[in-house]
């Protein structure tokens, strides 16, 4: 078992966790993703974050999901786009500033 600060979110490879537990949660989408990282790299995992009810654990829980939850939507909306970039183009197109 290790347990770290937040030190542990970034840097680390330990390649035999296999879960992760948050005592707080935060409101950053990029640093939830940083922690839920270090964990299920060879095999599945499981992530764990504590949350006190009707406190701001609970804000902070959301606002991070919410985030994530966006910006995951956005990198979608993006990849489908080159991809229809990508399908349009064709040999000719490459070789048009020839």
């Amino acid at each position: 078992m290790l347990c770290a600060t937040s030190i542990g979110e970034e840097g680390l490879d330990i390649p035999e966790v296999n879960a992760v537990v948050f005592y707080e949660p935060i409101p950053s989408a990029i640093r939830k993703i940083q922690r839920a990282g270090r964990t299920a790299r060879l095999k599945p995992g499981k992530l764990i974050v504590l949350i006190t009810r009707k406190t701001r654990d609970e804000a902070y829980h959301w606002a991070a999901y919410h985030k994530e939850k966006k910006m995951y939507s956005t990198l979608n909306d993006i990849k489908d786009k080159i991809g229809k970039k990508k399908k349009q183009k064709t040999i000719k197109d490459f070789f048009k500033n020839e």
